[in-house]
């Protein structure tokens, strides 16, 4: 039930007046009418944008195939989505990057982003954003080997990341190199012409797990200095969408928190001790019951009051 193609180009900007506020961000206006549940009902097909680079979230692996926890997750929405609208889903996944996974939501080109985005309030004014589905920070990727120097520590950055804007404010004294990603970070690292990578801790480690020389490299330091909350990428007025993309996230760890089998799996898989990327469980499982009690709590606050009902009136 799943496909994939090569990310779309984007859509002509249907209204002036909006596309000039948006491309103050880059961001683009909505290609199609109506509403997202209403496209996915008319075709059966859940556009969803994802990365190809993302370990242990959205990546290819060395059989060419596209996996990773956030393909998981979305392959768990498609599910929901079938049960929903009572009708086949099919799964078309579409390669975003940083650059361009807000214009592709805004724009329409995909129904939803899931991968390693984190939630901001600059980016909720373009889109929307479902409940959070893992939590991480900001880390810096070193070599073992390299004397850092305070007075001359260089520091790779990804333009425009939360990560860039976090490491600025921590290190003041640093100098910050800009780099396009986190494998040419690794690179210049070895070059010697940076001394540091910062990125989200969870991916930094995904990759040095992936490097032949692993043991080379450390993440620093052991508490992230910000932390980050990955979420689904939305389009803005498409809350019966949003609200199918929030009850799979939360089923999927209430699932994990009642110790059901199928998640239980997904998480060991990606996370566990045998994993692609072992992280810290009992961390873990303290924001997804964070996470499932805010959203109950949520819904309990959208309930109506019980009808009370008016004593007679006097006769």
């Amino acid at each position: 039930m799943m496909r994939t193609r090569p990310h779309k180009k984007r859509y002509p900007i249907a209204v002036a007046v909006l596309s000039t506020l948006l491309a103050i961000s880059g961001i683009s206006s909505p290609s199609w009418a109506g509403t997202t549940l209403e496209q996915i009902q008319q075709t059966g097909i859940l556009r969803a944008g994802t990365r190809t680079d993302a370990l242990p979230f959205a990546y290819v692996n060395a059989e060419g195939e596209w996996v990773g926890f956030s393909i998981d997750l979305l392959e768990r929405i498609r599910m929901q989505l079938e049960q929903e609208l009572s009708r086949p889903v099919q799964l078309e996944l579409v390669e975003v990057t940083p650059r361009d996974r807000l214009s592709s939501v805004a724009q329409g080109e995909v129904d939803l982003v899931c991968e390693s985005a984190s939630f901001t309030f600059n980016r909720s004014r373009f889109v929307d954003f479902s409940i959070g589905f893992f939590k991480t920070g900001t880390q810096f990727l070193v070599r073992r080997d390299v004397q850092l120097n305070s007075g001359e520590f260089r520091v790779g950055i990804i333009p425009s990341s939360t990560n860039a804007s976090a490491a600025q404010g921590y290190l003041r004294v640093a100098e910050f190199v800009r780099i396009p990603d986190r494998a040419t970070g690794v690179l210049e690292m070895d070059a010697g012409r940076i001394d540091a990578l910062a990125s989200d801790g969870i991916l930094l480690e995904g990759m040095r797990q992936s490097l032949d020389d692993a043991d080379t490299y450390a993440l620093i330091p052991q508490t992230p200095i910000a932390p980050e909350v990955y979420s689904c990428i939305l389009q803005q007025d498409n809350l019966d969408f949003r609200e199918i993309v929030d009850r799979s996230l939360v089923s999927f760890m209430s699932g994990f928190l009642n110790n059901n089998p199928p998640e239980v799996a997904i998480f060991d898989r990606w996370f566990g001790d045998d994993g692609v990327v072992p992280s810290d469980r009992d961390f873990l499982q303290s924001f997804f019951q964070e996470t499932v009690e805010s959203y109950q709590e949520r819904l309990n606050n959208q309930q109506p009051d019980p009808i009370q009902e008016e004593p007679d009136a006097a006769e």
